[in-house]
């Protein structure tokens, strides 16, 4: 359902305050509900205008700034706080995932950082390692492919 536009809705409140309709006739000429100027009439009596309340719909944020802010002074404060110490710290209002993508939006990151180049002098795995193939023992059994088992040689 679309939302009706703001001129027809400025339209149908200045048909209603002119006093020469009841809100149903005012609902049948503009082809609208009359809960629709019912709503109008009402919002603007206590919000003072009649523009679509986009910004009140969906559910509400459970991190909301204070809370962020509270996490991050304790994190300048204490800077190895585990994401379960975090949501203690919250009262255990928000999951660690909630808490964990507020900080990644704020540009908080958990990876630790390195202070030392690796070594590239030194081989973590030689040529000969075969990646495990030869710790294995060898079945006996002489298999149909020419690749692990070539033919006899001549002589």
């Amino acid at each position: 359902m679309k939302a009706i536009p703001l001129d027809t809705r400025h339209r149908i409140l200045a048909c209603y305050d002119t006093g020469k309709h009841t809100r149903q006739t005012v609902a049948d000429l503009f082809g609208v509900s009359l809960g629709l100027v019912k709503k109008l009439l009402q919002q603007r009596k206590t919000l003072g205008h009649a523009k679509t309340l986009y910004d009140r719909v969906g559910r509400k944020p459970k991190m909301t700034r204070t809370r962020v802010d509270t996490v991050l002074n304790a994190l300048r404060q204490t800077p190895g706080l585990t994401l379960g110490q975090m949501r203690e710290l919250l009262g255990g209002v928000c999951t660690g995932v909630c808490i964990h993508l507020a900080l990644k939006k704020n540009g908080v990151t958990f990876k630790k950082k390195r202070y030392e180049l690796p070594s590239k002098t030194v081989r973590t795995c030689g040529k000969s390692a075969n990646n495990g193939v030869r710790a294995r023992p060898r079945s006996r059994r002489k298999s149909l492919c020419l690749l692990t088992n070539p033919p006899p040689r001549r002589t």
